[in-house]
């Protein structure tokens, strides 16, 4: 994984965000401040959520989106 982590801001209004190199990331949360979606904007809009059984803290979420990003950068320096 890249050294370069992104930037997220605080969480408010049940959201957090940043912006990378590939677009921007969101995670949602419920009153309860567990995530209930992670958002990646790469060209399009691709939604990640936990399972039926699992529950993800703001952390792991920001975690998730990472890896979605990482994942994302080698896809597409293999297609290049």
């Amino acid at each position: 994984m890249s050294t370069d982590r992104p930037q997220w801001t605080g969480l408010r209004d049940k959201h957090a965000s940043c912006q990378t190199e590939l677009g921007a990331m969101w995670i949602r949360t419920n009153t309860d401040g567990n995530v209930t979606g992670v958002y990646t904007l790469f060209g399009q809009t691709v939604k990640y959520v936990p399972g039926p059984d699992e529950t993800w803290s703001v952390e792991d979420g920001k975690l998730i989106a990472e890896l979605v990003l990482e994942m994302e950068k080698i896809l597409r320096n293999q297609s290049n």
